[in-house]
């Protein structure tokens, strides 16, 4: 399970990293001035062809990603109305993914198609591109080689003892079940470097020096992905956490930290939680361990807030927990979480993350994602369903 696996992790004075690709050399201001030459283009090209609503322009782009459909050479992503909404609103804050803007443009010349409006009034697909590499974006590809069938991967997991009739979650994204559905792209380097790219000014760079170098490149991937499922053998997954409890688990985990340095933890980790709280909520299913649940954090308060706090996010449609009993837990994943990220793109391939005390593992293999999924899905069987699990937390107050 090596062969498309990333550590970052730290032994000593010895750092192993990701390569970073990207650019410098550009400001602030000077990037975010041309930047907005991209914003303009798309705008423009929204008003040529009379403003079709984001509801109306998402619904086009699903049916064409559904279809597999090249629109003047562009293979569509679905667009959801709040990126749509990005795209035209938002020119200096993040940057844009160039999968998402080439798929926005293609879709509005298919809209034009059907309405018979003059697309010559559009700007070019060459055009977009020239503004999007001014804004100091790592270098563009054309969106039809961004789809490239997956490389053989010789993994095998074959005597795993894991049971086959599992609830479905495709581990390779929905049209997987497709002729030529195995056209995802791992996630890889290009990827890494558009992150990169959208990070420069992300939130929680603010809290750069209490993160630790392997943790960066998922404060990076969380705020990207439609879905994270997670097995919390350990503690309550961060996300779930009330304050109280971020503060006694981090001062528990790492005692030698001062007293601010331990403050500043727990503000980003409730920095964090707006992605469950946003117009388009992160989705979580989280599993957690029944002896996670009982352990009182050395504060019986503290604890009874958080088990509320739990009991009150289960309502949520985007958040699912389940408890499982220690004699269903799987000991295979008892030293550290497990997340399994889906990304809202359907030609990006899901990730797996494997969280240790002090590193992180993540794997891209699609033999190794799908061996996680399998084993995440058979933690959804042996658990507590979601409405026993709301009322095993109830009877725990």
């Amino acid at each position: 399970m090596a062969n498309h696996l990333w550590r970052w992790c730290k032994y000593g004075n010895h750092r192993a990293h990701l390569r970073w690709i990207g650019h410098k050399g550009m400001t602030d201001g000077d990037r975010a001035r041309r930047f907005d030459a991209l914003i303009s283009s798309l705008v423009t090209c929204h008003t040529m062809v009379r403003s079709p609503t984001y509801q109306r322009i998402e619904e086009i782009s699903e049916e064409l990603q559904n279809n597999r459909a090249v629109v003047d050479g562009v293979p569509v992503t679905r667009l959801p109305r709040s990126t749509i909404h990005d795209l035209l609103n938002r020119p200096r804050r993040r940057s844009l993914r160039w999968e998402l803007v080439v798929s926005f443009w293609a879709t509005l010349r298919r809209h034009a198609e059907d309405k018979r409006i003059d697309t010559s009034t559009m700007c070019s697909l060459a055009e977009l591109e020239r503004h999007y590499q001014a804004a100091d974006i790592p270098p563009v590809e054309q969106a039809r080689h961004d789809v490239q069938p997956a490389a053989a991967d010789t993994d095998t997991q074959s005597g795993n003892g894991l049971p086959t009739n599992l609830p479905s979650w495709s581990p390779s994204g929905p049209n997987s079940h497709l002729p030529g559905g195995n056209r995802q792209r791992a996630v890889g380097p290009r990827f890494i470097a558009e992150l990169q790219a959208r990070n420069r000014d992300a939130p929680w760079r603010r809290y750069q020096d209490v993160v630790p170098d392997w943790f960066e490149l998922f404060l990076m991937l969380e705020p990207e992905l439609s879905e994270a499922r997670t097995y919390a053998p350990l503690r309550i997954p961060s996300l779930l956490q009330t304050g109280e409890y971020a503060r006694r688990t981090i001062a528990h985990e790492l005692p030698e930290l001062s007293e601010d340095d331990l403050a500043r933890k727990v503000e980003l980790r409730l920095l964090r939680q707006e992605l469950i709280h946003r117009p388009e909520p992160l989705k979580v299913w989280a599993i957690i361990h029944e002896r996670v649940l009982r352990d009182n954090v050395g504060s019986p308060p503290v604890w009874r807030a958080q088990i509320r706090h739990l009991i009150g996010l289960s309502g949520r449609p985007n958040i699912t927990i389940q408890v499982i009993t220690e004699k269903d837990a799987n000991a295979a994943l008892a030293d550290g979480p497990l997340t399994v990220m889906r990304f809202p793109e359907s030609h990006l391939d899901d990730m797996v993350f494997l969280e240790q005390r002090d590193h992180g593992l993540y794997l891209t293999g699609k033999h190794d994602v799908a061996y996680f999924s399998k084993l995440f899905a058979s933690l959804i069987v042996k658990a507590l369903p979601p409405e026993e699990s709301h009322r095993f937390l109830q009877r725990l107050l």
